[in-house]
């Protein structure tokens, strides 16, 4: 729950703004994504860290069958996930591309977060479904073959806090780019991927 609280703080503008106010846009479009990654990993690692110190009980191992479906789920899930990173620009999503731009001279530029790509990505994965990070995320929670009672709590607010976040990037997004991204809603999926 921290990891989302934290998460979903740092993706508000209004957050960013209080960025700009304090340390100045152009540090903001330099460093934010990647303080943004670290702190988000930092939290994650915690979180793992908290959840490994947790006594944990099994309350449901499916027959061999059901673990074999609920394996292929999760490598489906790590698939879509890595097609949807194949898709952009990993330098620039981790935030690493602004820094290197600032720290060689090179004014930032971009949006807020430095981000230079013009759009929204609908080629590849993104052309089937909307946010497929997110789908790949849920599957990788929720295709379990072996159920504890703390795998059980993380995959539930797991799920929970991709699909809330895949209605706010969706709100996000429409506020960005309009018409353009209406007309991409109707043909390309949320998290369900189209596949013909």
């Amino acid at each position: 729950m921290a990891f989302g609280l934290v998460h979903s703080l740092l993706v508000m503008e209004s957050v960013k703004d209080l960025a700009v106010k304090i340390v100045g846009a152009q540090i903001v479009m330099a460093f934010y994504r990647l303080a943004f990654t670290i702190v988000s990993l930092l939290a994650t690692i915690g979180a793992v860290y908290l959840i490994i110190l947790i006594p944990d009980v099994t309350i449901l191992k499916g027959p061999p069958l059901w673990r074999a479906l609920m394996y292929a789920g999760e490598a489906a899930g790590a698939v879509i996930f890595v097609l949807a990173l194949k898709e952009i620009d990993l330098r620039e999503f981790l935030g690493m591309g602004q820094a290197l731009r600032y720290i060689r001279n090179k004014a930032p530029s971009g949006d807020i977060e430095g981000i230079t790509s013009k759009g929204f990505i609908s080629s590849g994965i993104y052309g089937r479904v909307r946010n497929p990070l997110y789908t790949g995320g849920i599957l990788i929670f929720a295709c379990q073959g072996v159920i504890t009672r703390t795998w059980l709590a993380v995959s539930v607010l797991a799920v929970l806090y991709f699909i809330f976040g895949a209605y706010i990037e969706q709100k996000r997004m429409l506020a960005l780019y309009g018409d353009e991204y209406r007309e991409y809603m109707k043909s390309v999926p949320l998290l369900i991927p189209r596949f013909f």
